[in-house]
């Protein structure tokens, strides 16, 4: 038995068999599609085994994903990692026993495009320094902190007050920005925030025909907030948050 597979990153609609020359995937192999009822599974030549979650691997699946977006196509995202282990299983188990899940998420993202919008304050230390000034009890408590070192409980305690005031003034912008933005998507998710000083992460799913307006509009956004916090608009980007197959070869 051959120790070959297919590394699936996508699959797109597509009648005939198609070699993008000009992309490479997992180990700089070449890029084509294995075609099969109207659609096209975007594949490159693989080693039947595991991929390690790595920047070096992830870097190379989404980098074959957004070439194809660039060729025109709208795009369903495969699971990273997944590998068949010949033409066959792929024309099986993805494109003809999951047809009705490749239709149904091709209606939903075709003619969208996923945008994720980061949104930080330009000097979340200033923020904190803000909060203190302006919180009684954390006032009280640095009066108090002069004269005697705090208790461990009322340490704790005001490292609690000024999280929760700063999760109220992240809460309070965020609504404020998504108000502005919502009408040009179709759905958003929201992201984990990362670090103190973001504000905002969250993935658009936006029409292409309303994606200049959102980029205007995030534009305007900045420069309203110009003197407290930067926008980061990256896009577009494959719809794995609206959208991914899930594939097992083991059944």
């Amino acid at each position: 038995m051959s120790n070959q597979g297919k590394y699936i990153y996508s699959v797109i609609r597509e009648e005939k068999p198609r070699i993008f020359s000009d992309v490479f995937g997992m180990e700089s192999k070449p890029v084509y599609t294995i075609n099969h009822n109207g659609w096209g599974a975007v594949v490159s030549d693989s080693p039947l085994n595991d991929f390690l979650i790595t920047r070096k691997f992830t870097m190379a699946h989404q980098r074959v994903m957004e070439e194809v977006m660039r060729r025109g196509y709208s795009i369903l995202p495969v699971s990273f990692g997944t590998v068949a282990g010949s033409e066959e299983a792929i024309k099986d188990k993805v494109l003809t026993k999951k047809a009705k899940e490749l239709e149904d998420g091709y209606k939903y993202i075709n003619g969208r495009m996923e945008m994720n919008l980061k949104v930080l304050w330009q000097n979340v230390s200033s923020v904190f320094k803000e909060i203190a000034g302006a919180n009684p009890i954390i006032r009280r408590a640095k009066n108090i902190a002069q004269k005697r070192p705090l208790g461990r409980f009322q340490a704790a305690n005001i490292g609690e007050v000024v999280k929760q005031d700063l999760e109220r003034r992240r809460a309070g912008l965020a609504d404020k920005i998504l108000s502005e933005l919502k009408s040009f998507a179709v759905e958003m998710k929201e992201g984990e925030i990362l670090q103190d000083a973001m504000v905002l992460n969250t993935t658009f799913l936006v029409p292409k025909t309303c994606g200049k307006m959102y980029d205007q509009r995030i534009l305007e956004l900045a420069r309203a907030y110009s003197d407290k916090l930067n926008f980061i608009n990256y896009g577009p980007l494959p719809p794995y948050n609206f959208v991914s197959i899930r594939v097992s070869f083991n059944d």
